[in-house]
């Protein structure tokens, strides 16, 4: 007879309520906004400006609203304003440079981490990032938005500028690490 299995972490169930209570606020709030909806409607549709009070619409407005609000706190608190399911695939994705703007446009490598994907790829420090991914780069804003929805595990294409040669180097990567950028 096999023993019986561990009960879940604390933490783990703290975020399985989080997320049940995120998924019950946006719910709330689309049938808050939906019912906001219908009221607007049947008040233009029966011309009785009498029949709902501005004061019904203000209130209805504003719980929309709260509720609204309240999705997206718990979403925060879970990590993420997304839906749960973003967060299935895996964490967010590090790369493990500290990017900088050049002068005249570009974006220079500042550091590496030690042990970074972007050390075992083989970056250093003064490398200027042309492509991600045959994506051109021009700022950091650029890096950013090339990394932004990858997930540990994926795969991307670095090709840098180093003196007067172009490399290019595949990067895999991983979970952001703690007390790193």
């Amino acid at each position: 007879m096999p023993p019986p299995p561990a009960p879940p972490h604390a933490s783990e169930r703290v975020k399985a309520l989080l997320a049940r209570v995120h998924g019950w606020l946006r719910s709330a709030a689309g049938r808050a906004v939906a019912a906001l909806a219908v009221a607007r409607t049947r008040l233009r549709a029966s011309r009785l400006r009498s029949a709902l009070r501005p004061g019904v619409l203000v209130a209805l407005a504003l719980a929309a609203l709260l509720i609204a609000g309240g999705a997206w706190g718990v979403g925060a608190l879970l990590g993420s304003s997304a839906p749960s399911s973003a967060n299935a695939a895996g964490p967010e994705a590090w790369l493990g440079v500290q990017p900088e703007s050049l002068p005249n446009g570009g974006v220079v490598v500042a550091t590496v981490a030690p042990g970074s994907p972007a050390e075992i790829a083989g970056l250093e420090p003064g490398d200027v990032i042309t492509e991600i991914n045959k994506r051109p780069i021009d700022t950091i804003a650029d890096v950013q938005s090339a990394i932004d929805g990858l997930r540990a595990g994926d795969t991307i294409e670095i090709q840098v500028s180093r003196g007067s040669t172009l490399y290019t180097a595949e990067v895999t990567l991983v979970a952001r690490r703690r007390g790193y950028p």
